[in-house]
């Protein structure tokens, strides 16, 4: 009989009430139980590649002035080094923008021109010089302490070796070289 007085003496409200601070209270015990921490601890490797000719250290565009250019020269060589003072190997990649050639310019991105396209006609035989450019190890440089040295070169030969020229073809090549020279000097 006992329950049944206290049944009466509880109203409808209050043991909705209650039901409900017993789900509350039992949800907020299951998430605490479950909580879990994560920690994440991250390193960042640093890197840092200096570039250097014989005489200073490179911080922008690299630009090459040959003053003069002749049939026969000595090839030009110019040299710079890329250092690699990082915690990480790196692998450096060049990219011709624009050259300049006899008062012509050719700028990547202009007439869907690519440095594929520039390195293509510098070594294609369209101009009877050569430019090359050689990395070391393909470019890779090993971390902290690699080197690679950039070899930017320039070569005018005379007469192409071991291949037979006729006649015509020196003619029309002393002509175009002479008609080069002039516009250089």
């Amino acid at each position: 009989m006992k329950i049944k007085e206290i049944l009466k003496t509880i109203s409808l409200r209050r043991l909705f009430i209650l039901i409900f601070l017993l789900i509350f209270n039992a949800y907020a015990w299951f998430v605490f139980i479950t909580r879990g921490e994560t920690s994440i601890t991250t390193h960042v490797a640093s890197w840092e590649i200096q570039f250097k000719n014989s005489e200073e250290q490179i911080v922008s565009v690299i630009e090459i002035d040959i003053e003069k250019i002749y049939p026969g020269m000595e090839p030009y060589i110019y040299t710079m080094e890329a250092n690699n003072l990082g915690e990480m190997n790196a692998v450096v990649t060049y990219e011709i923008r624009e050259i300049s050639i006899l008062g012509e310019v050719y700028t990547v991105g202009v007439d869907d021109l690519t440095t594929e396209d520039l390195l293509t006609m510098l070594t294609d035989g369209t101009y009877p010089f050569d430019i090359q450019v050689v990395m070391d190890n393909d470019g890779e440089i090993e971390a902290e302490t690699g080197v690679c040295e950039i070899k930017i070169i320039f070569t005018w030969d005379y007469e192409l070796e071991g291949e037979l020229v006729t006649d015509q073809e020196k003619e029309d090549r002393n002509a175009r070289d002479t008609e080069l020279r002039r516009s250089i000097l």
